[in-house]
């Protein structure tokens, strides 16, 4: 299954470097339709939540020296 999920994040970059919301359905929908609709649901917002991270990563608090 990592495989395949791998497989649909280089497809949808492939095609757009943001992909929305009906993107990662389509492709999921596409490569894992033995799924339910909620599984496919939680899917496409990992995959949108982990694309996130990757664009805005957290911001990394500096120290300053006293």
């Amino acid at each position: 299954m990592q495989e395949r999920m791998i497989e649909v994040m280089l497809f949808l970059l492939s095609q757009n470097a943001r992909p929305s919301w009906r993107d990662w359905y389509d492709a999921v929908d596409d490569s894992f339709g033995e799924f339910s609709e909620a599984e496919k649901h939680r899917m496409v917002d990992a995959g949108i939540d982990l694309m996130e991270r990757r664009f805005n990563p957290t911001p990394v608090r500096r120290l300053r020296a006293a």
